[in-house]
Order: C-alpha cells, then structure tokens, then sequence
C-alpha cells in the first residue's frame, strides 16, 4: 500500500518566527484523518516536540535532536508492533549517542571553550538567557535544555563555532545548525539518516512511503536530499546548495502559512 508521508522541521518551517503555528492545527489534524503522517523533525529535544505534539493532536512518529531517535507513538496506525525500546508510551529507535557518550568525547574540549568565555552550554544557561538568545517563551526555554542525544551550544563568533566543529568530527561526532544561533553536537547521524531508517520501518510493515520533507535551514539538507519531494521555505541560497537538487521546491516565504499552502497543493485531498 503506497502512503504520503510529510515530514517537516519546525522552526521557520511549520512554526514562525514567535513560535507560532495558527493556522495548521486543523490542516495536521485533517491530513491526519486521511491517513497522511505528519512527522515533526527537529533539532528540538523530545521534551520540545511533545509539547507541539500536543497542541495540535498529532499522533504521528517524530524525530528529535536531528536524527538523533524516532519516537513511535502507540496509537500509530501503520507502525503497530515495532520492535525497540519502550520510552513511556513510544517506541524509540536509537540512532545517535547519548549526552554521556558525547561529553565523554569532548567534554574537556568544551569545558576548555567554555572557561575561556568562548562558548555558552544550554544546558548550564538560565531560562531568561535562553528566551533573550531564542525568542523561546519561559516555558519552552526550559524544557529545550532537557537533551538525550546533543550537547547544545552558543558560539560566540563563528571563529570558535568552525573551531569546534572541525575538532568534534575528528572525535567522530557532528556538528549542525539551523540558524546559526545555536550548534549541536550530536554522534554520527543526522536527519537524512532517521528518514532513511522510518522509510525501513514502514517498509518492514508492508507500506511503500512517499516522503514530502519540508525544511528551512542547513541541518534539514540530509533529509531533503532523501524524500521523493523537497520543498525549501526561506529560499536560503547556501541550503538549495547543501541540498544539490534539480526538482527542489524553493519557497521565498516561512512559516505556518506558506507551510500550509505548499502541503496543500502538494496533497489536494485535504
């Protein structure tokens, strides 16, 4: 059986710049009635995901820290039976390295940075700091240092963030961003990886998924290169590049509602 999958990143993407998402509640919640998941991809923490999840009633799988596990809701419809870890009420296919790990890597390079005041960790910065950096509300703020799989940072020039980067990967780790903001350092996998391993999983079921992936910054590239339909909001010139499609979708324009008018013309049913 052939299904329409869209999955899509979050920030600048489904949601604005305020984090908002007015408009495409009930178009997810439509999309989900006909039997077309929508599967949020973030570098956001699982923490984060929920709470969108939440508001607007999704019940599809979703991926958090950029590739780094899939979560597998048990209500899904088409991935019932899956075999993997029980993490409350999902299933969650592991795919990168834990915070542990990670640190265990690199975490005197970081405390290094750190110390010099090159660098700020998430993890150990306040909530106001965080709203100030990210625009996040109090409330998001808090639950975006709750990370599993990445070791978030803020570097303070672009100097360190290349310095970095280039010393975590020869640790064997990866280095991404969006925006530029915020960096994280995740283990060997990225969002391209988990969409190749969820297409495996509804394969393994019976289903020939047909993936709309819809991003807008560097890190959604990996998974843009893997679906059947790419769709780029922002018209970023430098991720149409990291991308290196032909048939990419470019969207001059972000947000919930050029999110909701590229899915539906893309799936006319809804």
């Amino acid at each position: 059986m052939r299904i329409n999958v869209i999955v899509t990143d979050l920030d600048g993407t489904l949601l604005d710049e305020a984090y908002g998402y007015d408009g495409v509640v009930y178009l997810i919640s439509r999309l989900e009635e006909r039997g077309v998941p929508v599967v949020f991809s973030s570098s956001k923490s699982r923490a984060e995901i929920e709470y969108y999840r939440r508001s607007m009633g999704a019940v599809s799988p979703f991926i958090s820290e950029n590739g780094a596990a899939i979560y597998i809701d048990s209500r899904d419809p088409y991935l019932r039976g899956i075999n993997g870890e029980r993490a409350g009420d999902y299933i969650r296919i592991v795919l990168g390295a834990t915070v542990d790990e990670i640190m265990g890597r690199i975490g005197d390079l970081l405390e290094d940075y750190r110390r010099r005041g090159l660098i700020s960790l998430l993890s150990e910065m306040a909530i106001d700091e965080i709203s100030t950096l990210t625009g996040l509300p109090p409330e998001l703020a808090a639950l975006a240092r709750i990370r599993e799989f990445s070791i978030v940072f803020h570097p303070h020039s672009p100097r360190v963030a290349e310095e970095i980067r280039v010393a975590v990967e020869e640790k064997g780790l990866r280095v991404s961003t969006g925006a530029g903001k915020l960096y994280s350092i995740t283990g060997a996998h990225d969002k391209g990886t988990a969409l190749r391993v969820l297409r495996e999983l509804y394969i393994g079921q019976g289903y020939e998924p047909v993936f709309i992936a819809l991003g807008d910054g560097l890190n959604d590239a990996p998974m843009l290169r893997e679906a059947e339909t790419a769709v780029l909001l922002g018209g970023r010139i430098d991720v149409a590049e990291a991308v290196g499609r032909r048939d990419l979708v470019v969207l001059e324009n972000r947000g919930p509602m050029a999110w909701s008018r590229i899915v539906s013309s893309l799936i006319p049913c809804t």
